[in-house]
């Protein structure tokens, strides 16, 4: 038994019921989603920062990447990617060849990217998405579903996926291999910081470390049982890890030690962006958004616009922003997710009240 399946099976004692309700959870989500929800009525909103942007879809989005401030993709069921390089003022459909769940997209910049999803699929492109490419996979892996891929540079990449589906590649995607065959534990995240360091978060509070570029892996220690659903990292030593129950963990020495912070809900939680160390935001079930002015210390909730289940989140400065949820939902920000202020004649007008 591998070192994080042993660390997994002992964190899971007391919560094996729980275990099996969340297993899966993304892919639960965008496939078959939780019970039918409606946007929030115009009439019963507070002022929000975040609009919502009408792409013409239905499906459930998960991904979202931007290379720049013009080019962006976003990913989902039925085969969708969808595509923008007007920063987002309008998107087109690209043809990926497959009606299977697209969990996440990676770009290295506007033409190189790859994409995972259901039943072991791994896309990738040379032309910015104008032709997807399916790459080659193992028997074993056609059988797992992929949940996430990150690649640091156009050689070396990753895959992380259900049921310990851990793959490498050194060649840009023509062959890929498994990493550790012995592991059985739900993988969810990946993210490089530099060619030499980078993790990998899972379930049962699972933490992955490499410091020689995915040559070698070791457990690190989060001190939680929750399941760990997104990794992001802003330098060598700091970075942050969000998950079940609104579990928001941070380190300031690259892993080898994790703190709790409040996040203030209960809730799912599984997008996470920073722009800098004191900067982030963090999006999940009922349409959460989180913004932290402070390295992630203390956490605000903003106002969606929507209680769709919101599944990742990426921004191109301090202020645009995009989230991606069920049921077709895209929103974006142009001021950083901060709601406008209300001046008093408004709420005057509108019969409302200051007490």
């Amino acid at each position: 038994m591998d070192l994080l399946t042993q660390s997994i099976k002992e964190n899971r004692q007391g919560l094996a019921s729980f275990r099996q309700f969340i297993k899966g959870f993304v892919l639960v989500i965008l496939l078959i989603g939780c019970r039918p929800q409606t946007d929030i009525p115009v009439e019963e909103r507070a002022p929000s920062g975040w609009k919502i942007k009408d792409v013409g879809v239905e499906v459930s989005l998960g991904g979202v990447f931007f290379i720049d401030e013009k080019n962006g993709w976003v990913s989902g069921n039925r085969g969708t990617i969808l595509h923008t390089d007007d920063g987002g003022e309008t998107w087109s459909q690209q043809e990926t060849g497959t009606e299977r769940l697209i969990v996440s997209v990676f770009f290295l910049n506007s033409k190189e990217g790859w994409a995972v999803g259901e039943n072991g699929l791994i896309l990738h492109t040379s032309d910015g998405g104008r032709k997807w490419a399916w790459q080659v996979v193992g028997k074993q892996i056609r059988r797992k579903n992929l949940t996430d891929v990150y690649f640091i540079d156009a050689k070396r990449g990753w895959v992380s996926g259900l049921k310990g589906a851990f793959l490498k590649t050194e060649n840009g995607g023509l062959t890929w291999g498994p990493v550790r065959d012995e592991n059985r534990a739900n993988l969810n995240s990946i993210f490089f910081i530099n060619s030499r360091r980078g993790w990998i978060a899972g379930d049962g509070g699972g933490l992955l470390y490499t410091d020689d570029g995915g040559s070698t892996w070791s457990v690190q220690n989060t001190e939680t049982k929750m399941d760990l659903h997104r990794l992001f990292f802003i330098s060598p030593e700091i970075g942050w890890a969000i998950g079940a129950r609104g579990t928001i963990l941070k380190t300031t020495d690259g892993g080898l030690s994790w703190v709790a912070k409040e996040s203030g809900l209960p809730s799912f939680l599984l997008g996470i962006f920073f722009l800098d160390e004191q900067l982030g935001w963090a999006v999940g079930a009922a349409g959460t958004i989180l913004r932290t002015d402070d390295g992630g210390e203390t956490w605000t909730q903003q106002i969606s616009g929507t209680i769709q289940f919101l599944i990742d989140v990426h921004f191109i400065n301090r202020n645009i922003g995009w989230a991606t949820g069920k049921n077709g939902t895209l929103i974006y920000t142009e001021r950083g997710g901060i709601a406008p202020e209300v001046e008093i004649s408004e709420i005057k007008e509108t019969g409302g009240s200051l007490e």
